[in-house]
């Protein structure tokens, strides 16, 4: 009888994954000018990406500069934002953790109003072949979000074959949203 008591304790407390789904979550307010980013990834998943891209070992995610730094090296390497045709690179805010989810805010500023946003996101594609993407956007005053849209990997590929770009319209002064279908393009 302890013996099986054992096993059943072996197996029981072997290390199993904390999650079998990859997906991180996006929101982005938009008024005027300046667009407000957050993003959400379950910690486990953003570590082994900076640890793979930057060669480490041991790596663990902290509210630190250097692992804001690395972040947002690869953050500019996955995601891009369009405002007019022209890149908007983004300021780092602030970053920190919230139960088994790593969360940044980064703000991208315009010199011209944010009228017609196109945005590409990588970030993970690299890592995990499973990898979704919750996307949420909002433009003021309006003070609406649209609804959530989820896209992965294949429906990226799915949405190439069609569309060239994906586009963002807030219309003059953010007053009114019309969302186009997001293109998330896989990196092949």
């Amino acid at each position: 009888m302890n013996m099986r008591l054992v096993i059943f304790l072996f197996f029981f407390l072997l290390p199993c994954p904390v999650h079998n789904f990859h997906v991180s979550y996006t929101k982005i307010a938009v008024e005027q000018n300046i667009a407000v980013m957050n993003v959400r990834f379950f910690t486990d998943d953003l570590e082994l990406a900076l640890q793979r891209r930057f060669n480490l070992t041991d790596f663990k995610l902290s509210a630190t500069p250097l692992c804001d730094s690395l972040y947002l090296l690869y953050f500019n390497q996955h995601f891009e934002l369009h405002n007019n045709g022209s890149v908007i690179r983004p300021t780092l805010l602030s970053s920190g953790i919230d139960k088994d989810m790593w969360w940044y805010q980064l703000q991208f500023s315009s010199p011209q109003p944010m009228q017609h946003l196109s945005i590409k996101n990588t970030l993970l594609f690299d890592v995990f072949d499973d990898q979704k993407i919750s996307f949420r956007l909002c433009t003021f005053p309006l003070k609406k979000w649209n609804p959530s849209t989820l896209f992965t990997a294949q429906s990226a590929i799915n949405f190439l074959a069609h569309n060239c770009s994906a586009i963002f319209t807030t219309g003059h002064g953010a007053a009114k949203s019309i969302l186009s279908p997001v293109l998330w393009n896989k990196v092949a």
